[in-house]
C-alpha cells in the first residue's frame, strides 16, 4: 500500500523542514502543496526531501488539499495522508491512521482530538469544533467526533468519489459530509495534538458562515 503525505502550507518556513523530515519515514512520498507562500516554504520543503506543488496564488486550504488529492490519484498512490504544516500533528501516528484502511475495516480515517479537547485545546477551537461536529453529525446521519481535524488517511476510492468545492477550512467538513452520504466507512483514531501557542487560523464568524453555506450547498445538490 503506497502512502502519499499531503501537507498544505502557507508561509510555514519556521516549521516545514521539521514536519517533512519527521513525516518521511512513515510514507512513500511527501508532497507539500505551497499555497502561494511569500516566504521560503517551498525551498525549505524541497531541501528537507519533499516534492512541492506550487499553487499559482494563495487559494485557500481547501484548494490546496484538493490539489494534493489530485496528485495522489494521478501518481497511483493508494492512500493520501493529510497533515498540517505547523507541527501540531505527530507523524508517528501515520501508521495508526493507515491501519483501518490497510485492514479493510474503513475507507478513510480521521485523527480525533476528542479525548484531549477539554484540557489541551484552546477554548475557541474547542467550542467551534464541537459545534460544527455536532451539526455535521446531524446532517450526515452518523456521529462525527472531530470534523475540523486535518490529520486524515483517505483511500483512493474515496478520493475518486469525493471532490470538494470549498476553498477554505470548511472544505474538510465538506469532504466528510460527502463521504458519509456516499456510504464510505469512516474510522476515528485518537491522536495527540501539539499546540504551540499559535492563534487559530479559523475565524469564528466568517468560517462558521462558510460552514453553514457549505452544508446548504451540499444538501441541495442532487448527489454528494
Amino acid at each position: 500500500m503506497r502512502l502519499l503525505a499531503v501537507i498544505p502550507a502557507y508561509n510555514e518556513a519556521a516549521s516545514i523542514q521539521r514536519v517533512v523530515a519527521d513525516t518521511i519515514p512513515f510514507v512513500d512520498t511527501v508532497l507539500v502543496v505551497d499555497d502561494g507562500s511569500r516566504d521560503d516554504t517551498a525551498t525549505l520543503a524541497r531541501q528537507a526531501g519533499a516534492q512541492v506543488h506550487a499553487q499559482p496564488r494563495n487559494m485557500g486550504k481547501g484548494a490546496a488539499l484538493q490539489a494534493g488529492m489530485d496528485y495522489c490519484l494521478e501518481h497511483g498512490f493508494d492512500v493520501a495522508v493529510t497533515l498540517d504544516a505547523d507541527g501540531q500533528h505527530e507523524p508517528r501516528s501515520i501508521p495508526d491512521l493507515a491501519e483501518p484502511i490497510r485492514s479493510g475495516r474503513a475507507d478513510m480515517s480521521v485523527g480525533s482530538r476528542k479525548q484531549q479537547m477539554s484540557t489541551h485545546m484552546p477554548f475557541i477551537r474547542r467550542f467551534t469544533n464541537r459545534f460544527m461536529s455536532w451539526m455535521l453529525g446531524l446532517v450526515a446521519g452518523q456521529p462525527m467526533e472531530d470534523t475540523q481535524s486535518g490529520y486524515r488517511a483517505i483511500s483512493a476510492p474515496v478520493l475518486r468519489g469525493v471532490r470538494v468545492s470549498s476553498s477554505h477550512f470548511e472544505a474538510e467538513s465538506e469532504f466528510l459530509l460527502k463521504a458519509a452520504r456516499l456510504g464510505f466507512r469512516i474510522a476515528w483514531i485518537p491522536i495527540a495534538t501539539i499546540y504551540g501557542g499559535r492563534p487559530s487560523h479559523i475565524h469564528p464568524i466568517h468560517d462558521t458562515a462558510r460552514f453553514f453555506r457549505m452544508m446548504w450547498n451540499v444538501l441541495r445538490a442532487p448527489s454528494a
